[in-house]
């Protein structure tokens, strides 16, 4: 099965699985964040990419979190969410 994700694609073959993976994930993660933190400082950004920046931002610190955890802290959380 092919995968349409770009990013999937750009990933070396020994990148794809355990720690050097989530390493990968962490630095696009902070790459994306910087990216969104340079819109919000451009004067000439419009308000709504501003504010999708910040949405954003938002999400991917708020994913950080939720991965931070430990997973029986994360599993407990999202029982508790669904209940």
């Amino acid at each position: 099965m092919r995968s349409h994700c770009i990013g999937s694609k750009l990933i070396p073959q020994q990148v794809k699985e355990g720690s050097a993976r989530e390493a990968w994930q962490k630095e696009e993660i902070k790459f994306e964040i910087e990216r969104l933190k340079a819109i919000l400082r451009d004067s000439t950004a419009t308000d709504l990419e501003k504010s999708i920046a910040q949405s954003q931002i938002a999400n991917y610190q708020e994913l950080s979190v939720v991965t931070a955890r430990p997973p029986a802290e994360w599993l407990q959380q999202m029982y508790l969410l669904a209940s």
